[in-house]
């Protein structure tokens, strides 16, 4: 648990948070697309 007095906290918590970063991971990656490329190793 992350400190919260139910898991039911936590895990709303936990709800939103993996949301946030989603979107804006998908922000991130549309803003950047095309911009960097992998090295030929």
């Amino acid at each position: 648990m992350l400190g919260h007095s139910t898991i039911k906290s936590t895990r709303i918590y936990a709800q939103i948070s993996y949301e946030k970063v989603d979107s804006d991971m998908k922000r991130l990656a549309k803003s950047i697309k095309g911009k960097y490329q992998l090295a030929n190793l």
